[in-house]
């Protein structure tokens, strides 16, 4: 046979299949948050060694519509860290900051983070539904001294979870109160952070204990 016209029938295979595959899919309709929210308790501006920090984050959205599976659907995301080499001068970020950190679950559950990431990302985890709500709770334990940002922050929502018609897509997540000390971070990056992005992270100190 011509090689030519396997080609075409190959393509016109291809093409068929992948056709069908969209026919088959009904992916689910998504409501995604306009300003989901994290939180950080107790709020301050510089910690101790050894201190524990309440991170909570929740979304009271009717993101999935009504009968959803919630075996088959879920919310993501990760605590990204950087660290400033020197308080006020310099804005070099120091490599394995993630490192300095400790974390345990109280609501939630862990998700596995890409290798190239362990050095920033605390720990990734998966919202759980309670009450009507996703939500997810973590407490970070501080193990080392340095200014820190928590940044940037994102959630992930896959649907059809390992079917031909899963689906993903990416939201912010916001400070939900006005205390993210973004001074202090202008501060440590000899910049100014314009209103609309003070909300995205959250900026701190740790000190010895």
């Amino acid at each position: 046979m011509n090689f030519l016209i396997i080609k075409v029938i190959i393509g016109f295979l291809t093409l068929s299949l992948l056709q069908q595959s969209c026919i088959d899919c009904d992916p689910k309709p998504v409501n995604y948050p306009q300003d989901m929210v994290f939180a950080i308790y107790p709020e301050k501006r510089t910690y101790r060694v050894g201190d524990t920090l309440n991170f909570f984050t929740y979304t009271q959205e009717n993101i999935f519509p009504t009968g959803f599976d919630i075996n088959s659907d879920e919310i993501a995301s990760q605590i990204s860290v950087y660290q400033y080499f020197n308080y006020f001068s310099d804005s070099v970020y120091a490599v394995k900051a993630a490192k300095k950190f400790d974390s345990f679950i109280i609501h939630g559950e862990r998700y596995p983070d890409q290798l190239d990431l362990v050095d920033v990302n605390i720990l990734g985890y998966r919202y759980v539904f309670i009450d009507s709500i996703y939500l997810a709770e973590i407490g970070i334990i501080l193990r080392d001294t340095g200014a820190f940002t928590f940044t940037p922050f994102a959630g992930g929502i896959k649907t059809e979870l390992n079917q031909k018609c899963e689906t993903f897509g990416i939201f912010p997540v916001y400070y939900q109160n006005d205390n993210c000390n973004w001074a202090l971070l202008d501060s440590l990056n000899n910049t100014y952070t314009p209103p609309e992005y003070w909300r995205n992270r959250y900026t701190f100190i740790v000190e010895p204990n």
